[in-house]
Protein backbone atom coordinates (compact mmCIF):
# COMPACT_ATOMS: atom_id res chain seq x y z
CA UNK A 1 0.00 0.00 0.00
CA UNK A 2 2.73 2.60 0.91
CA UNK A 3 4.71 2.10 -2.14
CA UNK A 4 1.34 2.53 -4.12
CA UNK A 5 0.84 5.82 -2.77
CA UNK A 6 4.36 7.15 -3.30
CA UNK A 7 4.11 6.04 -6.97
CA UNK A 8 0.58 7.44 -7.18
CA UNK A 9 2.35 10.78 -5.51
CA UNK A 10 5.64 10.67 -8.23
CA UNK A 11 3.27 10.27 -10.84
CA UNK A 12 1.08 12.84 -10.35
CA UNK A 13 -1.63 12.12 -8.37
CA UNK A 14 -2.90 9.11 -10.38
CA UNK A 15 -3.21 5.77 -10.15
CA UNK A 16 -0.11 3.34 -10.75
CA UNK A 17 -2.63 1.42 -12.63
CA UNK A 18 -3.83 3.95 -14.86
CA UNK A 19 -6.92 5.99 -15.73
CA UNK A 20 -6.25 9.70 -14.32
CA UNK A 21 -4.38 12.91 -15.72
CA UNK A 22 -1.08 11.29 -14.82
CA UNK A 23 -1.06 7.95 -17.41
CA UNK A 24 1.92 9.62 -19.09
CA UNK A 25 4.01 9.90 -16.22
CA UNK A 26 3.63 6.24 -15.12
CA UNK A 27 4.39 5.11 -18.95
CA UNK A 28 7.59 7.25 -18.25
CA UNK A 29 9.01 5.14 -15.72
CA UNK A 30 12.16 3.30 -16.99
CA UNK A 31 11.57 0.05 -17.76
CA UNK A 32 12.25 -2.98 -14.92
CA UNK A 33 15.91 -4.77 -15.82
CA UNK A 34 15.93 -7.47 -18.15
CA UNK A 35 16.60 -10.69 -16.34
CA UNK A 36 19.85 -11.86 -16.40
CA UNK A 37 20.82 -14.05 -19.15
CA UNK A 38 20.42 -18.21 -18.37
CA UNK A 39 24.12 -19.82 -18.39
CA UNK A 40 24.82 -22.01 -20.96
CA UNK A 41 24.69 -25.56 -20.24
CA UNK A 42 27.56 -26.91 -18.80
CA UNK A 43 29.81 -26.08 -15.56
CA UNK A 44 29.99 -23.02 -13.49
CA UNK A 45 33.45 -23.32 -13.14
CA UNK A 46 34.02 -24.05 -16.93
CA UNK A 47 32.12 -20.52 -17.72
CA UNK A 48 34.33 -18.75 -15.24
CA UNK A 49 38.05 -20.10 -16.24
CA UNK A 50 37.24 -21.36 -19.24
CA UNK A 51 38.01 -24.89 -18.52
CA UNK A 52 37.02 -27.01 -15.40
CA UNK A 53 38.98 -27.97 -12.72
CA UNK A 54 39.65 -31.04 -11.82
CA UNK A 55 41.34 -31.39 -7.98
CA UNK A 56 42.43 -34.20 -6.90
CA UNK A 57 43.60 -35.64 -3.77
CA UNK A 58 47.18 -35.06 -3.26
CA UNK A 59 49.57 -37.94 -2.77
CA UNK A 60 52.98 -38.81 -1.10
CA UNK A 61 54.89 -38.17 -4.45
CA UNK A 62 53.20 -34.59 -5.01
CA UNK A 63 53.85 -32.89 -1.88
CA UNK A 64 56.83 -31.74 -0.27
CA UNK A 65 59.27 -34.40 1.48
CA UNK A 66 58.99 -33.49 4.82
CA UNK A 67 56.28 -32.75 7.69
CA UNK A 68 54.52 -29.92 5.91
CA UNK A 69 53.71 -32.63 2.94
CA UNK A 70 52.45 -34.48 5.86
CA UNK A 71 50.33 -31.71 7.08
CA UNK A 72 49.18 -30.75 3.61
CA UNK A 73 48.30 -34.60 3.10
CA UNK A 74 46.62 -35.22 6.07
CA UNK A 75 44.54 -31.98 6.08
CA UNK A 76 42.76 -33.56 2.89
CA UNK A 77 42.64 -36.91 4.66
CA UNK A 78 44.79 -38.69 2.63
CA UNK A 79 45.79 -41.05 5.19
CA UNK A 80 47.37 -43.73 3.43
CA UNK A 81 49.78 -41.20 1.75
CA UNK A 82 50.51 -40.02 5.20
CA UNK A 83 51.80 -43.19 6.32
CA UNK A 84 54.07 -44.05 3.60
CA UNK A 85 55.63 -40.61 3.19
CA UNK A 86 56.27 -40.95 7.03
CA UNK A 87 57.81 -44.40 6.56
CA UNK A 88 59.69 -43.25 3.54
CA UNK A 89 61.24 -40.46 5.54
CA UNK A 90 62.07 -42.21 8.94
CA UNK A 91 65.66 -43.65 7.52
CA UNK A 92 67.13 -40.59 6.92
CA UNK A 93 65.27 -38.43 10.25
CA UNK A 94 67.25 -36.98 13.18
CA UNK A 95 66.08 -38.28 16.66
CA UNK A 96 63.57 -35.55 17.39
CA UNK A 97 61.82 -35.71 13.48
CA UNK A 98 61.97 -39.55 13.71
CA UNK A 99 59.76 -39.41 16.40
CA UNK A 100 57.37 -36.80 15.10
CA UNK A 101 57.50 -38.93 11.73
CA UNK A 102 56.32 -42.08 14.00
CA UNK A 103 53.38 -40.43 15.44
CA UNK A 104 52.36 -39.13 12.26
CA UNK A 105 52.56 -42.98 10.61
CA UNK A 106 50.78 -44.49 13.65
CA UNK A 107 48.15 -41.46 13.69
CA UNK A 108 47.70 -42.17 9.85
CA UNK A 109 47.73 -46.21 10.82
CA UNK A 110 45.07 -45.58 13.27
CA UNK A 111 42.53 -43.41 10.60
CA UNK A 112 43.06 -45.91 8.47
CA UNK A 113 41.81 -48.71 10.67
CA UNK A 114 45.03 -50.63 10.45
CA UNK A 115 45.70 -51.39 14.17
CA UNK A 116 47.76 -54.31 13.81
CA UNK A 117 50.40 -51.99 12.15
CA UNK A 118 50.23 -49.60 14.33
CA UNK A 119 50.41 -51.88 17.49
CA UNK A 120 53.40 -53.11 16.02
CA UNK A 121 54.88 -49.06 15.58
CA UNK A 122 54.07 -48.57 18.63
CA UNK A 123 56.02 -51.40 20.56
CA UNK A 124 58.93 -50.72 18.08
CA UNK A 125 59.27 -47.29 19.92
CA UNK A 126 58.91 -49.39 23.49
CA UNK A 127 58.92 -47.50 26.76
CA UNK A 128 58.66 -43.76 25.81
CA UNK A 129 60.64 -42.66 28.78
CA UNK A 130 63.68 -44.36 27.87
CA UNK A 131 66.63 -42.35 28.38
CA UNK A 132 67.51 -43.08 24.56
CA UNK A 133 64.55 -40.86 23.69
CA UNK A 134 66.16 -38.10 25.75
CA UNK A 135 68.19 -34.93 24.24
CA UNK A 136 70.94 -35.63 26.61
CA UNK A 137 71.17 -39.22 24.86
CA UNK A 138 71.80 -37.21 21.61
CA UNK A 139 73.72 -34.19 23.14
CA UNK A 140 76.31 -33.58 19.83
CA UNK A 141 72.69 -32.80 17.70
CA UNK A 142 70.99 -30.92 20.51
CA UNK A 143 73.98 -29.32 22.72
CA UNK A 144 72.19 -27.50 26.02
CA UNK A 145 69.00 -28.90 25.40
CA UNK A 146 67.44 -31.28 27.61
CA UNK A 147 64.34 -33.39 28.74
CA UNK A 148 61.99 -35.52 26.45
CA UNK A 149 62.42 -35.36 22.63
CA UNK A 150 59.22 -37.11 22.67
CA UNK A 151 56.04 -35.18 21.12
CA UNK A 152 53.35 -34.80 23.47
CA UNK A 153 51.26 -36.37 20.70
CA UNK A 154 53.29 -39.64 20.39
CA UNK A 155 52.04 -40.06 23.83
CA UNK A 156 48.19 -39.66 23.50
CA UNK A 157 48.36 -41.83 20.50
CA UNK A 158 50.42 -44.44 22.57
CA UNK A 159 47.48 -44.05 25.47
CA UNK A 160 44.86 -44.41 23.26
CA UNK A 161 45.90 -47.23 21.04
CA UNK A 162 44.65 -50.24 23.07
CA UNK A 163 40.92 -49.01 22.86
CA UNK A 164 41.49 -49.90 19.35
CA UNK A 165 42.37 -53.44 20.29
CA UNK A 166 39.25 -53.87 22.18
CA UNK A 167 41.41 -53.03 25.24
CA UNK A 168 39.27 -50.19 26.50
CA UNK A 169 40.33 -50.28 30.12
CA UNK A 170 43.67 -50.40 29.16
CA UNK A 171 43.35 -47.37 27.45
CA UNK A 172 41.23 -45.48 29.98
CA UNK A 173 44.21 -46.41 32.57
CA UNK A 174 46.69 -45.31 30.12
CA UNK A 175 44.79 -41.72 30.27
CA UNK A 176 44.49 -40.93 33.41
CA UNK A 177 48.09 -42.02 34.02
CA UNK A 178 48.85 -39.31 31.31
CA UNK A 179 46.82 -36.87 32.76
CA UNK A 180 48.29 -37.17 36.27
CA UNK A 181 51.64 -36.78 34.26
CA UNK A 182 50.47 -34.21 33.27
CA UNK A 183 49.35 -32.42 36.30
CA UNK A 184 52.40 -32.97 37.82
CA UNK A 185 54.77 -31.36 35.46
CA UNK A 186 52.32 -28.32 35.66
CA UNK A 187 52.82 -28.00 39.63
CA UNK A 188 56.83 -28.44 38.65
CA UNK A 189 56.48 -25.28 36.41
CA UNK A 190 55.25 -23.55 38.74
CA UNK A 191 57.39 -24.14 41.65
CA UNK A 192 60.00 -23.38 39.53
CA UNK A 193 58.47 -19.99 38.53
CA UNK A 194 58.13 -19.24 41.74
Amino acid sequence: VESTRMEAVTTGGAHPLGGGAGDEAVRALPPPPAPAPALATGNAVELFLGQALHWRKPTDASVAQSLDGIAELASCGAWHAVAKLAERLLPTAHPELALALRQHRITALLRVRNYRAASDELAALGDLDAPALSYEAHAELYPGRHGTMVPFGLRVVQSQAPHFVNDSPRALNALLLLAARCADAAREHERERE
